[in-house]
């Protein structure tokens, strides 16, 4: 299940957002769209969360504790990370989600390609953000896909405690 407290965004891919005063409601509600059509983007099924649960953003135990922004003492994100299938070729599954970033109105931030010779997890990277502080992480390679998504910053205080479907 989702836990933001794992591992925060990068705070470079966040350092040009600024929080914004919504609250916790609205931002799950839009982060679970968001996340559900990233995963749809990549155009595979079997998306699971780190633990190994499946992913299903219809599912009523979806539950954050955001954390604090990188970019600044104040506001709050939350965050997430899946792992899909076994891409059938990663450098093109990196492309198409590059490709989806960019007609959602994310800017690229950095696409990688593994250095030659490195064994078989040689991972494709693509990174992109919103001006809200948004960001999409994500990496395939030929053993899995990575999704690493964290929502915008908001310094409402609705986002102090736990938040879910049923944050009001």
């Amino acid at each position: 299940m989702p836990n933001s407290s794992s591992s925060p965004a990068d705070p470079s891919s966040m350092a040009s957002a600024t929080a914004s005063a919504r609250p916790a409601a609205a931002i799950f509600e839009d982060f679970i769209g968001l996340s559900a059509s990233v995963v749809d983007a990549t155009g595979t099924a079997g998306w699971s969360y780190q633990d190994g649960s499946p992913w299903d953003p219809e599912a009523p135990s979806i539950a954050f504790f955001p954390t604090p922004c990188p970019q600044s003492n104040k506001g709050r994100f939350m965050q997430f990370e899946l792992v899909g299938p076994i891409p059938s070729n990663p450098r093109e599954s990196r492309e198409r989600m590059k490709e989806y970033m960019k007609s959602q109105g994310y800017a690229v931030t950095r696409s990688i390609d593994p250095p030659a010779g490195v064994g078989p997890k040689r991972t494709y990277l693509v990174s992109a953000e919103l001006p809200d502080g948004s960001i999409i992480n994500y990496g395939a390679n030929d053993e899995e896909q990575l999704l690493d998504l964290a929502s915008e910053c908001s310094d409402h205080p609705s986002l102090e405690g736990e938040v879910n479907a049923r944050t009001k």
